[in-house]
């Protein structure tokens, strides 16, 4: 009997409450995982720790695949890499933090920085050598990630390739002609407008220049493209006509909290990707102030790493960091914020608080691919004046609030459970597995 295996294929590793992509690629291998297939990450990036050379896999990633990597070598769950000095002092210096108490860490880290402000003009290349500049996370697959590719693509002989944005779809020219596989690029949003919308707003960040060619030229390697959104299948489908289109959003159950709502208390959970950082910041500068001054017990609780690019000291606004677990935040929660100003794809932040029964204010932005929302348990503001008339009208109207609430918790119910939303997938890869059991006269296990 011949298992379904998968292989999947990123620069980054999909961690739960990292960032709304990641979050939602794990969510789909955890669906595989539960049907019983067989996955292997390949990590095709020497860099998964950024700038640091140690990069600790969680633990609950190396229960779910087996992972490949390069030029960097595997201690435990750590993956280290030495290729430079910086990458040596970087290791050591790790090391080192370790084993000092806790209370001293964040001592030990200023001098860290500062160490290498004075030793950066001396040494010049030579101490942060061919590592020390941060990929473009948006580059085309290099030569050494086609390499790793090809390589654990003939030892794992996979039935089915994932492969994590168009961007990476180099890879699967690695492939021999004719073999009998099925082929899926991840689209987590389309890449040319998420681009575009924030050159409009003259807003400039880390993305290369894109264009509709470019990324449908890449979109059309494969077999099937992975929507997240309907608005986004129906670009996709007009750019790669050859191509299968499935849309599959974020999955959801609802969730139910023992826990009482603190009267004002509204949450803002977002990673450090800049359409995070700034929306926030518009929040807190154009909406924010309107708010308390308003509603002097609100609160804003803000949750995730976006929490590291803010500067300063705001009002009523607790600047939490990253947390593992956000049940006791979002249960403690009467509302929802979500003020993104461009990007596309579907806004996992906006799933999540959904399916703890939140009501949401967000833009027309946050709420792609969940228009059925609107008015229902998401209220829509785009200038700062509607977005602080929308918080306002929810927090002293408990009556709204909840019927609010009541809409988010039978949405996620009806629509977004994980066999309703990834069932049309699971069906192609049924499919697939069956035409390619009956070529080679195998049984498969589904």
């Amino acid at each position: 009997m011949e298992l379904v295996k998968v292989q999947f294929v990123t620069r980054v590793f999909p961690i739960e409450n990292s960032t709304g992509g990641r979050t939602y690629v794990l969510d789909v291998l955890k669906y595989f995982k539960r049907q019983g297939f067989e996955i292997e990450l390949v990590m095709v990036d020497s860099r998964p720790g950024g700038r640091s050379p140690i990069f600790i896999v969680p633990a609950a990633l190396l229960n779910l695949f087996r992972i490949s990597f390069r030029d960097n070598f595997k201690v435990g769950r750590a993956l280290i890499r030495l290729r430079s000095v910086k990458d040596l002092l970087g290791v050591l210096a790790g090391i080192f933090f370790y084993l000092i108490p806790e209370t001293k860490r964040g001592r030990f880290v200023d001098l860290c920085s500062a160490a290498l402000r004075v030793l950066q003009p001396i040494t010049g290349r030579s101490l942060g050598g061919a590592n020390s500049t941060a990929a473009i996370k948006d580059q085309l697959a290099t030569p050494g990630e086609k390499e790793l590719f090809e390589k654990r693509f003939k030892e794992f002989k996979p039935d089915i390739i994932m492969v994590y944005h168009a961007w990476l779809a180099g890879v699967l020219d690695s492939i021999p002609r004719g073999d009998p596989l099925l082929k899926i690029i991840i689209a987590h949003d389309v890449i040319h407008q998420r681009v575009a919308s924030a050159e409009r707003l003259g807003i400039a960040w880390n993305y290369s220049p894109w264009n509709r060619s470019k990324e449908a030229e890449l979109l059309q390697k494969a077999d099937v493209v992975l929507a997240i959104q309907n608005e986004d299948a129906e670009t996709f489908r007009a750019m790669a006509p050859n191509s299968e289109v499935i849309c599959a959003p974020m999955s959801a159950v609802p969730r139910d909290s023992r826990i009482s709502q603190i009267p004002g208390r509204c949450l803002f959970v977002g990673s450090n990707g800049y359409n995070n950082v700034q929306g926030l910041r518009w929040l807190l500068e154009n909406v924010w102030p309107t708010i308390i001054a308003a509603l002097p017990h609100c609160k804003l609780h803000v949750c995730g790493t976006v929490c590291n690019e803010l500067k300063g000291e705001f009002a009523h606004v607790e600047l939490l960091g990253r947390i593992d677990n956000l049940e006791q935040e979002y249960s403690l929660a009467e509302l929802c914020l979500i003020p993104l100003q461009f990007g596309s794809g579907l806004k996992i932040k906006l799933v999540e608080a959904l399916s703890y029964g939140r009501a949401c204010v967000t833009t027309s932005i946050g709420l792609q691919g969940l228009s059925d929302l609107r008015d229902k348990a998401v209220v829509v503001a785009d200038s700062a004046t509607e977005f602080s008339k929308a918080v306002k009208m929810i927090l002293t109207d408990e009556v709204r609030r909840r019927t609010m609430e009541f809409e988010a918790r039978r949405y996620v119910g009806r629509y977004l459970s994980p066999d309703a939303v990834y069932q049309p997938l699971l069906n192609r890869i049924h499919k697939h597995m069956h035409l390619r059991s009956a070529r080679n006269g195998n049984e498969i296990v589904l």
